[in-house]
Parts: structure tokens; C-alpha cells; sequence
């Protein structure tokens, strides 16, 4: 598979699965992001560990083994993988 960026997350009829969990789409508040006073998010420099945004990885390798699909290598029965290719990612997604 070629360049991109990767997640591994439930399908529900034929897309990403939308919800506030670690398999789903969508952030976390006070997990994924942390806001300031007045609701709102900055760009974190990345800390691993800390709350740096939407988890992805490089490769569909380095997903997180709870995540990645049995298929794939991982423990989970109801991911898939997605891939968002970077012709995709937009000039303000990407550093």
C-alpha cells in the first residue's frame, strides 16, 4: 500500500464509524484535544502520551495492535483500515 496516513476504525455502512472512541471518528475532549478558556484548540507540539489530536500512524505497521484489524496482525474483530492519501490531506492538515 503506498503513502498516506492510517487508521484502523469500525465501519458502519461503508464508512468510518462516527463516535468518541479510540476505534470511531471522532475526538475526545481532554483525551484527543485540550481546550483553552474560551472553548477553543491550538496546534500541540507533539508530546507522546499527551493529547496531540486524532491518532494515526504512518504505516498500517505501526497502528496500534488493539486497533488493527485481526487481518492485518491485530487483536481487533471490528476495524478496518482507512487511508487518507496526501493529495487529500490539504495545505493547513499537514505541517
Amino acid at each position: 500500500m503506498g503513502e498516506g496516513i492510517f487508521r484502523a476504525m469500525v465501519e458502519e455502512n461503508g464508512m468510518p464509524k462516527l463516535g468518541t472512541t479510540a476505534t470511531t471518528l471522532g475526538i475526545r475532549k481532554g483525551v484527543d484535544i485540550i481546550t483553552n478558556q474560551n472553548g477553543m484548540v491550538d496546534r500541540p507540539t507533539f508530546q507522546p502520551g499527551q493529547a496531540n489530536g486524532l491518532s494515526c500512524s504512518p504505516t498500517i505497521q505501526s497502528l496500534p495492535l488493539f486497533a488493527l484489524p485481526m487481518e492485518w496482525g491485530g487483536l481487533s474483530k471490528k476495524t478496518a483500515v482507512w487511508r487518507i492519501e496526501p493529495d487529500n490531506w490539504g495545505s493547513s492538515s499537514w505541517p
